[in-house]
C-alpha cells in the first residue's frame, strides 16, 4: 500500500510460514539501496501504527522488528506526539 511518495506499507501476514519476515524485508531494503542509492528504514510488527512509529525511530538506516509482547515496552517511553 502506498502511503506517500516515499513511503509504503507490506501485509506480510503468514508469511513467517515460508522464510523470515525481516530477513526478506531487510534483503529488499538492500536491494532498493543498491539500486538507487536511497537510505531505507523500516519496522516490522502487527499493525500500520507501531510499524510507522517504529520506522520513525529506526531512522535514518534502521532496521527493526517489534513482536506483540515487544510493542508496550516499546511504545510506552515515546512521547505520545509520535503517534502519527
Amino acid at each position: 500500500e502506498k502511503a506517500s511518495i516515499d513511503e509504503f506499507y507490506l501485509d506480510l501476514s503468514g508469511m513467517d510460514k515460508f522464510f523470515g519476515c525481516y530477513q526478506w524485508t531487510k534483503e529488499i531494503a538492500l536491494a532498493v539501496t543498491k539500486e538507487t542509492g536511497l537510505p531505507i528504514s523500516f519496522a516490522l510488527s502487527t499493525n500500520k501504527t507501531v510499524s510507522k512509529i517504529g520506522t520513525g525511530e529506526a531512522k535514518p538506516v534502521g532496521r527493526l522488528e517489534i513482536k506483540d509482547l515487544e510493542i508496550k515496552p516499546f511504545l510506552n517511553p515515546l512521547s505520545i506526539k509520535k503517534i502519527p
